[in-house]
């Protein structure tokens, strides 16, 4: 009858029939005197009808847990999802592979449940990243890694918190021991999976898949990581396609927020997140899309509610403390927005992206030796990334850096065109900046071009208008100052600086006067140098690379003279 009644439990379990599985279970431990084995078959049905405590209980009664490291790891697994991650590092420490393994053996031949070794290494590492000590999770989930290749999730925490460099990516993956534990084909498969999640891989190498294994290219994961490399417009159309054949792929929707973002799809945002939190109303990532909209709307004091609940539940959303960090910083509070994205730069050890929030708060404050110093370690981590080399080249123009500022935004093009980002809302940005550095330099043509190339990516941006009536103006163009500033007055009635153009404009057409007074000539200054103010990155993706941006308005204010000292 012990058989028996150990197969109807084991039965009930796989059906998930929960209730009739702890029955029976119940009869075999009864009858068995309480054997290890009877014990883990209790122990799993409890677990998986989410009785955690009533698992825990059983588990630790007469520390039978400790005859066992499979029993070690389901007890630690019940403490996790209580979320006590002190007393899961305790369990934990008392799992010792040698000294169990006859045990271990015994049951895992019983069990069908194999070798815990990596799964107990996992676990561990999450409950060090649940605490926060992301240098000890980093080298657990490494470890469990190596001990086993297979196990994807240890390398998703590595890769999807972008805990590592694109660098630190690569060395991980030609450290594991895929000949051992692989045949050759496997080997291939798995090169090609885990390469393209890193961030280094642009291409996948070709012919890299077995023949048999090419339907692989269409897995949902393989698609989005391609996907994140491609522009907004590319990736959006590859997400929406995922979500029609799966609506809640978590991999999927944090990407498609982004594209949602970057685009300005706020109906679509909106409909999203009541989704997410009508099914999911318990997942962070249902209340960060919600986030995300209000966000993409400028409603940044509710965006800030709800990334606060996001927080509250999941504390390691990196994404979430970006787009909190932003909440505060379009609103000026440039304190707060410090805060949240030092939090998202602890997280995120392997992007530049918290490097460069950080040096804009900075910036703003007027602490330009930071703001320097963070800029720079961002273009040491990722030297080709167009939204880095915007942000240089931005200081080195406050600097008065010119030439210099100039080589950054031509570089910062050349690599938006590789990047084949077409859609990408940083062309606008870049051809603006790259005018204004081609204006202080003398090369009015030059500039009044790249304004007019920003212009017909933004057609209705006035502060485009505005710098183009500005240029022509320079340039003695007064008819053309005048339309312009005339076009860009319509969307933004009380600009002064676009007043005083119009002004000396009609005056200079009109030929009533050509500037012959030394006040006149003051007011064309004063023009000038108002009108030194660079646009910001534009670039609002929330996926894996790319981060929510400040909106498309300008610094007016100008970098410290101090600041000459800190480039080449």
């Amino acid at each position: 009858m012990l058989i028996k009644a150990r197969s109807i439990a084991e039965e009930y379990l796989r059906k998930h029939l929960y209730k009739s599985a702890y029955f029976w279970a119940e009869k075999a431990i009864v009858l068995s005197n309480g054997e290890l084995q009877d014990v883990f078959l209790m122990a799993q049905v409890l677990y998986a009808s989410e009785q955690y405590h009533r698992a825990s209980n059983l588990l630790q009664r007469n520390s039978q847990y400790q005859q066992s490291s499979i029993l070690c790891y389901l007890l630690a697994k019940c403490h996790a999802a209580c979320n006590e991650w002190e007393v899961v590092l305790t369990v934990l420490s008392y799992v010792n592979l040698e000294a169990t393994k006859k045990v271990d053996r015994d049951l895992s031949k019983l069990t069908d449940i194999g070798n815990v070794e990596s799964s107990c290494l996992l676990l561990e590492g999450v409950a060090h990243e649940s605490l926060g000590t992301i240098p000890k999770a980093i080298e657990c989930f490494t470890s469990a890694l190596k001990a086993d290749v297979f196990c994807f999730e240890a390398f998703d925490h590595l890769t999807s918190k972008h805990y590592l460099t694109a660098d630190e990516e690569k060395k991980i993956i030609e450290s594991l021991p895929f000949n051992k534990q692989c045949t050759h084909d496997e080997e291939s498969v798995m090169l090609y999976l885990y390469q393209s999640k890193t961030k280094g891989c642009q291409k996948f190498t070709n012919g890299l898949l077995p023949e048999s294994c090419k339907a692989l290219e269409n897995c949902s994961d393989v698609l989005c990581s391609t996907a994140e490399k491609k522009n907004a417009r590319a990736s959006y159309s590859v997400t929406s396609r995922l979500l029609q054949q799966d609506q809640f792929n978590k991999s999927a929707i944090l990407l498609h927020v982004s594209t949602c973002v970057s685009q300005k799809k706020s109906t679509e945002l909106y409909a999203l997140g009541q989704r997410l939190v009508n099914n999911f109303p318990e997942l962070p990532i249902a209340w960060y899309t919600v986030a995300c909209y209000y966000l993409a709307i400028s409603q940044y004091a509710d965006a800030a509610k709800h990334l606060e609940k996001v927080l509250s539940i999941d504390k390691m959303f990196p994404h979430a403390w970006l787009a909190y960090g932003l909440s505060f910083a379009n609103r000026g509070e440039h304190d707060q927005a410090i805060s949240a994205f030092s939090n998202a730069a602890h997280i995120m050890k392997g992007s530049h992206l918290p490097l460069l929030y950080l040096a804009r708060e900075y910036f703003h404050t007027g602490v330009t030796a930071i703001s320097v110093g963070f800029v720079k370690k961002a273009l040491a981590m990722s030297p080709t990334d167009p939204i880095v080399l915007q942000e240089v080249g931005f200081l080195l123009f406050h600097a008065g850096k010119f030439p210099l500022a100039e080589a950054y935004f031509k570089n910062a093009i050349v690599n938006l065109q590789a990047a084949d980002s077409s859609s990408s809302p940083m062309w606008e940005t870049v051809y603006s900046n790259l005018g204004h550095v081609y204006r202080k330099q003398g090369k009015c043509k030059m500039a009044l071009e790249m304004h007019k190339k920003a212009l017909q990516i933004d057609p209705g941006n006035a502060t485009i208008l505005a710098d183009i009536a500005f240029v022509s103006l320079l340039m003695d163009e007064y008819e053309d100052a005048v339309t312009y500033s005339t076009r860009s007055l319509q969307l933004r009635r009380q600009d002064h600086l676009t007043l005083q153009i119009l002004e000396t404009a009609v005056k200079q057409a009109s030929q009533v006067c050509v500037l012959p007074s030394a006040a006149e000539d003051q007011t064309v200054k004063q023009v000038k140098s108002d009108e030194d103010r660079m646009s910001t990155s534009t670039e609002l993706l929330i996926g894996r690379e790319s981060m929510p941006s400040t909106s498309s308005s300008s610094f007016h204010s100008d970098m410290a003279s101090s600041s000459e000292d800190y480039f080449t």
